[in-house]
């Protein structure tokens, strides 16, 4: 399938752009894990708890509530 390029650049380099597009398409598995992490972080709660996992490597929940605030079961 040949690519057709949309940009209005007299110099567009196709060799650039048809590498980035075949380095993008063979990494779709990776962008998916990466998406489906990236949304498990997207509250800031969870974030401030993946952040202390990843400072302290461990943490029981009853830790979790006391330095957050929050009861054990909303941790």
């Amino acid at each position: 399938m040949k690519m057709e390029i949309s940009c209005t650049r007299a110099e567009a380099d196709h060799k650039q752009l048809l590498n980035c597009k075949t380095v993008i398409d063979g990494m779709t598995n990776d962008f998916d894990k990466i998406t489906k992490l990236l949304s498990i972080s997207g509250n800031e709660v969870r974030l401030k708890i993946l952040f202390l996992l990843n400072m302290e490597k461990e943490l029981c929940p009853c830790d979790l509530s006391d330095i957050l605030g929050m009861s054990v079961p909303a941790v």
